[in-house]
């Protein structure tokens, strides 16, 4: 099983049991693997290879214009987008369609390709000198001598009035050669890497960490609603909402692990409790909570720290809600003390990050 530091920084990387090392990659926010078992280079998501074979692993595409999910392959769907096709609009994009042709580097402005910039749709609009685009077969520009002398083998000729020779009105020849213009060829299948990097199956290795998204809030906050703990589930009127992020999980049977960490505090007396609960969307019972007890009276601050596990259950949107409050009548402070002062100048950042663990 792979086994990722939590909270890592852009560029971190990590030799895992399988040999291969991996590389945080904060904008994509995912591990990426970088150098394979015994130090092999890996190959970049988008990357296209000819293969003698007729199929290959779960992590490679076949470039036929196929339409493919957005959600299994969000990775390549970040790189190209819909540069070959949009599919169905919303859940699909398609893959480029090299079957049958001829792969040719882009001009990029080297003057190589006299035709560059007539050059059409690649399947998003784009055209011209752009990679994806495509050109129709074509000869250079030319022409065929023929010498005079060699006419009167030729067939009908036209002539002048006074009988003189005026040459061939048309020459036609016979058709020859084939269906197209082309070289000696061999027949490869071109394939495009997904990026699915920890892939067993097609799907990421167990225990692997899919995607790793993080909310911040520095801004000073409070709220007067009670937050009141009994034996049953608090629901979304307790207290007050001061964090929310919105996260989409990348496979359905993930678990997600949500880390909520704010800083409280409260002008109630008499060793107040901060209550804090965390809940998805809508749904008025929470999934999750804990509390802390100040140690003394009002306007102590306390770190309520709490680690969460949750079934991601769909591929839906869903937005994570922190609610929090005291269970004494008062005034609730998020990054700071009630009174308003001392929140560090919004240093003092309270925050919810929900990481994707593969099933």
């Amino acid at each position: 099983m792979l086994n990722f530091p939590n909270s890592p920084n852009d560029g971190d990387q990590s030799q895992q049991p399988n040999g291969v090392t991996y590389q945080w990659n904060a904008a994509d926010t995912r591990w990426e693997a970088v150098l394979g078992a015994g130090g092999a280079s890996v190959i970049s998501t988008g990357m296209v290879a000819a293969f003698a074979v007729g199929a290959v692993d779960a992590g490679w595409l076949l470039c036929d214009g196929a339409p493919v999910s957005r959600s299994t392959y969000a990775v390549l769907f970040n790189a190209i987008g819909e540069s070959y096709g949009n599919g169905d609009g919303s859940t699909t994009f398609n893959l480029p369609d090299y079957r049958g042709q001829f792969l040719r580097g882009q001009d990029a402005g080297a003057g190589t390709d006299p035709d560059a910039a007539g050059r059409t749709d690649r399947g998003d609009g784009t055209t011209g000198d752009n990679v994806g685009t495509k050109q129709a077969d074509d000869f250079a520009s030319h022409d065929h001598v023929q010498h005079a002398g060699q006419l009167s083998n030729l067939g009908s000729q036209g002539r002048n009035a006074d009988g003189a020779d005026n040459g061939p009105t048309s020459i036609i020849t016979s058709l020859t050669g084939g269906n197209e213009t082309r070289p000696v060829n061999i027949y490869v299948q071109y394939f495009i890497y997904t990026g699915l990097n920890l892939v067993a199956g097609g799907l990421p290795l167990s225990g692997s960490v899919v995607q790793m998204h993080n909310f911040q809030d520095g801004a000073f906050a409070t709220g007067t609603n009670l937050f009141v703990v009994t034996n049953a589930k608090p629901i979304n009127t307790d207290g007050d909402e001061y964090l929310s992020t919105a996260f989409t999980p990348k496979f359905a049977d993930s678990m997600l692990r949500i880390d909520v960490v704010c800083y409280l505090s409260t002008s109630g007396s008499n060793r107040p409790y901060l209550n804090m609960a965390l809940f998805q969307d809508a749904i008025v019972d929470a999934i999750a909570g804990g509390n802390s007890r100040a140690g003394s009276d009002s306007d102590e601050g306390q770190i309520v720290v709490n680690t969460f596990f949750v079934a991601a259950e769909s591929l839906d949107e869903r937005t994570y809600k922190v609610r929090a409050g005291s269970h004494q009548a008062g005034t609730t402070a998020l990054n700071g003390p009630s009174n308003g002062t001392g929140n560090m100048g919004g240093v003092m950042r309270s925050s919810i990050t929900v990481t994707e663990i593969a099933a």
